[in-house]
């Protein structure tokens, strides 16, 4: 292949502390996939948007340049801004642009790999297609432009709706995209090559001392938001007519104060807050069952996907959900299905009916799934093989 720009928000997994804006899921992401086509022998040179929040709730104010080491021997731009309100979209913009222009000139580089097409990304990435028409852009599309934020002032209303109409606007510079659902491409009418790719996940060995569980814990993680299904989470335990069987909540977000009243009214309702993810995992595998409970009526279930999926899948612990339209219907056998025919309630009890022996060898399945359809390298592959495909000298 060459070389490949890659134009992103990653940064390295031991400094993600230091980001107050970061998305793990989108960081774990970005991180796997260029690992892997680094392993493949992909030539690259990665330039990061550093994921901070605005000043104030991020401390800094002026961001300068500089070099950061992302995994082993691949290093990445950190571009410099300045992280005030306005001013940091406009300065993120501009020094984007500057950059990756002053690489692609210098290194005659003519492939790019960008995430998603939110401005400070996706409005560089539109002024490359008009200064250098050859250079052919893929644009990896995870997240889209869809509020999830019901409590904003008249102000930040108005800065969103600027927000999503460049981010959309973006959409079709683009020479071909990978998405997480395929439903994007009919929702934003977008007519070019796309490959589909759910997302992936790097596999450890399924730990078989864990299959027994003792305390009937169902275990949600994640962002704490309505699309996610928290609210119907929280009404379903609140009025569930067993008492042994505990809700355990992970995270954090705009629901918080909610999920922390239900935790105080009711004892099988517990909320630990947001934990890294390496604990997390443990307390997957620890779990009685996962529950992925997102809303499928609501437009980011729609066109997304919920790379979590994968990580419950492998843990050793059985795991329930929605009916989701990105769920393959090979991976919907693999999961314990809440929809119009059955409960949450009802799903618990499947569950409970189980025994030991057969709920081993339901999670022993759903690892070799995973294994066999979904982890990063066979994703990486599939990636490769589509950016080949529709190279710039075709």
């Amino acid at each position: 292949m060459g070389k490949l720009l890659f134009l992103g928000y990653a940064v390295p997994y031991d400094s993600i502390a230091s980001y107050s804006g970061i998305s793990l899921a989108g960081n774990k992401m970005q991180l796997s996939i260029l690992e892997e086509l680094s392993l493949k022998g992909v030539d690259l040179r990665c330039v990061t948007v550093p994921p901070i929040a605005v000043f104030p709730k991020d401390k800094h104010v002026l961001c300068g340049f500089k070099r950061i080491n992302l995994f082993k021997n691949i290093f990445s731009t950190q571009i410099g801004f300045v992280n005030l309100p306005i001013l940091k979209q406009l300065s993120q913009i501009r020094s984007t642009f500057r950059t990756i222009k002053n690489i692609i000139t210098k290194e005659k580089i003519d492939k790019v790999l960008c995430f998603n097409t939110f401005p400070q990304i996706g409005t560089p990435i539109k002024k490359l297609k008009k200064r250098f028409p050859n250079v052919k852009v893929t644009c990896l599309l995870a997240d889209l432009p869809i509020d999830d934020n019901p409590n904003r002032n008249f102000v930040s209303k108005y800065l969103r709706y600027l927000f999503e109409k460049e981010t959309i606007n973006n959409l079709f510079y683009p020479d071909n995209y990978i998405i997480l659902n395929k439903y994007v491409v009919t929702f934003y009418k977008i007519n070019k090559p796309y490959l589909v790719v759910e997302g992936g996940i790097n596999l450890d060995n399924l730990d078989y001392s864990q299959f027994e569980k003792k305390v009937h814990n169902v275990v949600f993680s994640g962002a704490l938001t309505d699309y996610n299904g928290v609210n119907f989470l929280l009404s379903s335990f609140a009025s569930l007519e067993r008492n042994d069987i505990y809700l355990d909540i992970y995270g954090d977000g705009p629901l918080k104060s909610i999920v922390e009243d239900y935790a105080s009214r009711f004892n099988n309702i517990r909320y630990f807050g947001r934990i890294d993810n390496i604990e997390m995992m443990r307390k997957q595998r620890e779990a009685w069952a996962l529950i992925n409970p997102r809303d499928p009526g609501n437009n980011i279930s729609k066109l997304t996907f919920p790379s979590k999926t994968f990580e419950y899948l492998v843990s050793g612990t059985p795991v329930i959900s929605t009916k989701l339209n990105g769920y393959s219907n090979e991976m919907l056998d693999h999961l314990f299905l809440i929809d119009e025919d059955k409960s949450l309630g009802e799903v618990i009890d499947d569950l409970l009916s189980i025994g030991p022996e057969e709920m081993k060898q339901i999670c022993i399945s759903n690892y070799e799934f995973v294994r066999l359809n979904y982890s990063w390298s066979l994703q990486a592959t599939r990636i490769l093989s589509f950016m080949e495909k529709y190279d710039a000298n075709d």
